[in-house]
């Protein structure tokens, strides 16, 4: 004990003498000999914690973190969809699904994972904070930061019309060929009091009502179609050198309702800017490759997003290159953002989505991305295709026409085979044309299909003719034909004429051109469907003319030519092919069994008083429709006059 007590207490050695493992006298002198030689500030610590003890509770807590936190970043990397689930609701705005919902997402596991959950607002709280104009590592140009449209947006969101339309575009024009505005987060950002103008501007939300406008059944609110037009447009002209999300969606909503009402080169111009502004902002980059300046952190539920955004600006690319015959923006190869998943609803989105019909419906949630997907597959072989069967003149020179029809009987099976290879939940056939063609939001695909095999097929009607039934165009053409009038028929039946999307209608012009295009030598006369369909056709481009202009135009091109160039009147056709019907088929003309038949219900002239005189009147003079440039199908710069449309005319209805 008396030892014990004799030890003394030794100081603990000062850091520098510490970090080099020598002897320390600080508890002698201070500053001790090595720091004073040195040249070093002595440090002593009261303490070195070496005989600090936690408690077990507390280690245990810290344990169970660090295992959480280690599960959550494994599942993050592997899985979006976890990265919902497991952070906290009050800091991701996810909120528990209904049960009917959850049922419904069980049996149909190609839609999300996460179908339990919503999306909120705060899930895009962080993205003001991005920058969005994009400059490549040799620019001396930074980054810019999105300007503030919360104030803009703000006002727009408590009028009633304007939120009326923009049900009406996402109730019968979504997603079609819109998919590139992402409806929930338009949505959520355009009502959201903290809204940061990301995803909604006034410009895109007077885009949107202009094409909502359009489909509009109320007078005082279809004719605010324009008005929303202008008033969109004048005030993009006034942000360009600001690149914007919605400021690119808004060039493209403009370009497409440009198109849809007959204005081709305003259109083709507005959507080349939109593409010109995505690669402003970067929307064809990967995150790593997008904030190339930046650490910023970007969520999941943001890129994915944006992905959506490219590429359903990759599509209307596409679409509106096949459909005008000229060269694409968007090329896969400069891309490097992945493909587009799909995301949660908005528990209350229901009136911002199609209604469904009083036999079925509204559909629990529209399956966007996976449709998207197959879509840019069919792109693919309809890009391959475009290259080798329309090749450059040179090109054509060394391939000779046989072996251009050969290329077109192996890229006819290609396609086919694309149909057979969808995923079970996505496959069609007759009868589920004539039962869901009244739903757009599974007909989108469908009619791009359609529209792809008749662009590629209508220029070698002629030269097929008399070939195998594998190479003749005429007949893979007539097979799609009577598809599209099924799917048309029913929906028609369903929403009447003025819902029509431009998809139908464009595609009631490609059958149109087809018909009249097979027609010399008197096949409309031999083959009574196709003359059915013909007339059938003309009613829904006559009817849905008060909903898109092109199909205004392009029925009236068909009927003036008719009358102008081969004396024959589209009225008198029509009325003797009507009483033909009541002679030999009197069931045709019963309500529901044609398009025909479905007249009363959208328009109180009787069948046969269409064309009225007043159309007639309003296109008398040809030369008025110079500018429309006739229906945008052809591929290439042959066969460019509508004038071959129309063959041999003088002998078609011969009494």
């Amino acid at each position: 004990m008396s030892a014990q007590k004799q030890r003394k207490r030794v100081t603990l050695a000062c850091t520098y003498c510490r970090s080099r493992k020598v002897k320390c006298n600080v508890h002698e002198t201070s500053p001790c000999y090595n720091c004073y030689k040195d040249g070093q500030e002595c440090v002593v610590l009261p303490t070195d914690k070496r005989k600090d003890r936690y408690r077990i509770k507390y280690l245990e807590e810290l344990e169970s973190k660090v295992a959480q936190y280690e599960k959550l970043i494994k599942q993050v990397r592997g899985n979006l969809d976890a990265t919902t689930r497991l952070l906290d609701p009050d800091t991701t705005g996810v909120l528990e699904d209904p049960t009917s919902r959850e049922a419904s997402s069980s049996a149909q596991p190609i839609l999300p994972t996460i179908q339990g959950k919503y999306l909120q607002a705060n899930n895009f709280a962080n993205d003001e904070n991005l920058s969005v104009a994009v400059y490549g590592p040799t620019s001396v140009f930074d980054t810019e930061k999105i300007q503030a449209e919360a104030s803009k947006v703000a006002s727009l969101n408590s009028d009633p019309v304007l939120v009326d339309c923009i049900k009406l575009f996402f109730k019968w024009q979504y997603p079609d060929m819109h998919s590139f505005v992402f409806r929930e987060a338009f949505l959520l950002d355009f009502f959201s009091p903290k809204s940061n103008g990301v995803y909604s501007s006034a410009e895109l939300v007077y885009a949107i009502c202009a094409m909502g406008a359009s489909v509009s059944e109320d007078p005082h609110i279809n004719k605010r179609a324009g008005e929303f037009y202008t008033t969109a447009r004048e005030s993009l002209m006034k942000l360009t050198d600001y690149p914007t999300i919605s400021s690119l969606q808004a060039y493209l909503l403009l370009g497409l309702y440009d198109v849809y009402n007959g204005k081709i080169n305003s259109g083709w111009i507005l959507s080349g800017d939109g593409f010109r502004v995505g690669f402003g902002i970067g929307f064809h980059l990967s995150p790593e490759n997008w904030l190339v300046k930046q650490d910023e952190e970007v969520s999941d539920i943001t890129i994915s997003v944006r992905s959506r955004i490219f590429w359903g600006s990759f599509m209307v690319d596409r679409f509106l290159s096949l459909i005008l015959g000229r060269p694409w923006t968007l090329k896969t190869d400069d891309s490097t953002i992945s493909g587009s998943i799909n995301m949660p609803a908005i528990d209350w989105i229901d009136d911002y989505t199609y209604p469904g019909t009083a036999s079925c419906k509204a559909p629990l949630y529209i399956d966007v991305s996976n449709p998207l997907k197959n879509m840019i597959d069919l792109v693919a072989i309809s890009d391959e295709m475009l290259s080798r069967v329309f090749p450059s003149k040179r090109a054509k020179e060394q391939r000779g026409m046989r072996q251009r029809i050969l290329l077109l009987e192996e890229y006819n099976k290609k396609i086919a085979n694309w149909r057979q290879n969808l995923p079970p939940i996505m496959q069609w056939d007759t009868e589920d044309l004539a039962k869901h063609g009244h739903d757009h939001t599974k007909m989108f695909m469908r009619f791009f299909y359609y529209i792809v095999l008749l662009c590629l097929n209508r220029p070698f009607i002629e030269e097929t003719r008399g070939f195998k039934d594998s190479q003749n165009a005429m007949k893979v053409c007539e097979e799609v034909i009577k598809d599209l009038h099924t799917a048309i028929r029913s929906f028609v039946g369903s929403h009447g004429f003025r819902r029509c999307s431009f998809l139908i209608s464009y595609s009631c012009i490609m059958c149109v051109s087809i018909i009249l295009l097979s027609s010399s030598g008197g096949g409309l006369i031999q083959d009574v469907s196709l003359e059915d369909y013909f007339f059938e056709f003309m009613t829904v481009l006559k009817l849905s003319s008060k909903t898109w202009k092109l199909s205004e135009r392009s029925y009236n091109k068909v009927r003036l030519t008719l009358k102008n160039e081969y004396k024959v009147s589209y009225h008198d056709l029509f009325s003797r092919f009507l009483e033909k019907k009541q002679t030999i088929d009197d069931g045709f003309l019963v309500q529901g069994n044609s398009i025909i038949s479905m007249i009363n219900t959208e328009d109180s002239d009787p069948p046969t008083d269409l064309p009225s005189s007043g159309w007639e009147a309003s296109y008398s003079n040809l030369e008025e429709l110079a500018g429309l440039g006739g229906p945008p199908v052809f591929t290439t710069t042959e066969n460019n006059d509508w004038s071959s449309l129309f063959s041999s005319y003088e002998s078609l209805y011969q009494d």
